[in-house]
C-alpha cells in the first residue's frame, strides 16, 4: 500500500514491523527484499535474503532473475553469485536459478561462463533453453553470446 503511493520509507517500516511481529512468516522478508530491489538497493535485498533460514531463500527463484539485472557492484555480484550457485546446487532443475546465473555473468562481463551455463541448459532441456534464449535476447549484453 505505502509503496504504491511512493512512500518507500513507510513501506520499509511496515515490512520491518511485520518481520518483528511474525519472524517465521517469510513473505514479509520477501516483500522487504523485493522493495529494496525495486529501489535499486541490492545490498538491502541481499541482507534480507541471507537472514532467511533453511530453504526459504531458495523457494522464490524468480527473485534472483529480477535481482540479476540490477547487480553491478563487485560486492553484490560475489554475494549473489554465491546465493544463486547454492540455489542451482539445491534445485538443479529450477531454470530461474540458472537464468539468474547467466544474467549475473553477463552483467559482470563473464560471457564465457554465461555461455557455458546456456550450453548446459540447451543440452539437457530444449524447452528451457528456448525460454533462456528469449531472456538473453532482451538483455543488453545478450548479443555477445551469439545465440
Amino acid at each position: 500500500m505505502y509503496q504504491s503511493k511512493g512512500d518507500n520509507d513507510a513501506a520499509i517500516r511496515h515490512h520491518k514491523t511485520a518481520i518483528e511481529l511474525y519472524p517465521e512468516y517469510v513473505q514479509y522478508r520477501i516483500g522487504l527484499a523485493r522493495l529494496y530491489l525495486s529501489m535499486g538497493n541490492v545490498n538491502g535485498f541481499i541482507g534480507e535474503i541471507v537472514q532467511m533460514n533453511g530453504d526459504a531463500p531458495y523457494l522464490y527463484p524468480a527473485l534472483y532473475t529480477e535481482m540479476a539485472n540490477k547487480v553491478s557492484c563487485k560486492t553484490s555480484y560475489d554475494s549473489m553469485r554465491a546465493i544463486v550457485s547454492e540455489g542451482i546446487r539445491r534445485m538443479p532443475e529450477e531454470i530461474e536459478f540458472r537464468l539468474a546465473y547467466i544474467l549475473l555473468e553477463l552483467n559482470a562481463g563473464n560471457s564465457s561462463s554465461a555461455l557455458d551455463e546456456y550450453r548446459f541448459i540447451e543440452k539437457n532441456d530444449r524447452a528451457a533453453a528456448q525460454v533462456v534464449r528469449e531472456a538473453i535476447a532482451r538483455h543488453p549484453c545478450g548479443l555477445v553470446l551469439g545465440i
